[in-house]
């Protein structure tokens, strides 16, 4: 089966590879346009753009734009909360989440923005729950932007490490500096979710 042989993979790596270098701006924007609407709907795909970015626009780049795309998405499900979204779904989500929904409005009255980047880094809420949560809630727009925009930026860094070292391994068969990196932050991440999540603060 053609999926399961790391040749074809190749092949079409190389074929975006080559289509980005005839046109890098129409490659970019089908790339943020792809991976915004995948984020917004919860979509697989993303975790695997996320490791090829690094591959096509640098480490530097392929975070920035993993995080500016991560965050569109998010925008987009949270607008579609706040105005599309039909009245038994709202009923149904506040009725699943209406005492972490209680705790996200308590925080959003005494604290700045950067409980919502701590929330980026640490899916205490997960990301397909959080964003239309508060879409439902009164939080302006902006203060939803920028901090997920931060958070979700940091949040990206390791899977775009993890794919730079990946693509490494698979040229030249040896470990990168950027593979312990990525571990290390994704392991660091894992543990502070589990261990927000089984707070008895948290879960009350």
């Amino acid at each position: 089966m053609a999926l399961l042989e790391s040749s074809w993979w190749q092949a079409q790596l190389g074929l975006c590879t080559a289509w980005q270098a005839r046109e890098p701006g129409l490659f970019l924007l089908i790339f943020l346009a792809v991976f915004t609407v995948l984020a917004a709907f919860t979509l697989p795909g993303c975790a695997a753009l996320s490791l090829l970015a690094g591959t096509w626009f640098g480490a530097v780049g392929g975070t920035l734009l993993v995080g500016l795309a991560s965050t569109l998405g998010a925008m987009l499900s949270f607008l579609v909360a706040r105005h599309l979204m039909p009245a038994p779904w709202q009923a149904r989500l506040h009725g699943r989440w209406g005492p972490r929904m209680r705790q996200l409005e308590a925080m959003m009255q005494r604290r700045s923005g950067l409980w919502l980047v701590g929330l980026r880094l640490v899916p205490v809420v997960p990301f397909p729950v959080l964003n239309p949560l508060l879409g439902l809630t009164a939080m302006p727009v902006r203060r939803f932007f920028w901090p997920s925009l931060a958070g979700l930026t940091l949040g990206s860094l390791p899977y775009v490490l993890a794919g730079l070292s990946l693509m490494d391994f698979w040229h030249t068969g040896q470990v990168a500096w950027s593979t312990l990196a990525a571990a290390g932050l994704v392991a660091l991440a894992a543990w502070a979710a589990w261990a927000a999540r089984t707070s008895p603060r948290l879960r009350r």
